[in-house]
């Protein structure tokens, strides 16, 4: 029988405690504006966007200058208003991706490109916008 020592404990609760709040800020989202940098130069544009769990999907266009840079360089930035994430792009094949997705019953899935997005860290500020921030890092391993 594995004994549990009160450290480790306590850093998996801090884990646990940790993502399911980064759930819950990314379940809430329906749009987000991406930032990309690479051949295409800094790219920036608002997207739909849905969560399942800690991952989250994006819908681009088909011809976005995002596809470009992601094939070079698949960090990302994602922003809203009281929040920043950072984290890695990867495009999905056509018909790859959760079933349950909301965003692949679009109507625009034909000409678009589903991104999917794994977090490294999320910075949120408080209501206001400044002063204390909540930063959560996240490695897929965790999941």
């Amino acid at each position: 029988m594995d004994v549990i020592s009160c450290e480790n404990l306590y850093a998996f609760r801090m884990l646990d405690y940790a993502r399911q709040r980064m759930i819950k800020v990314l379940k809430s989202l329906d749009k987000v504006i991406l930032i990309t940098y690479g051949p295409a130069g800094i790219q920036t544009g608002e997207y739909p966007c849905e969560a399942d769990g800690a991952v989250l999907y994006l819908l681009l266009p088909g011809t976005s200058d995002h596809l470009e840079n992601l094939v070079h360089d698949p960090s990302v930035v994602l922003i809203r208003e009281n929040w920043e994430l950072r984290g890695n792009g990867e495009i999905l094949s056509q018909g790859i991706g959760p079933s349950h997705l909301g965003l692949l019953l679009n109507q625009e899935l034909k000409w678009c490109k589903l991104l999917q997005i794994l977090p490294d860290y999320l910075q949120i500020r408080t209501a206001d916008g400044w002063g204390s921030v909540e930063t959560i890092e996240f490695d897929a391993e965790d999941e």
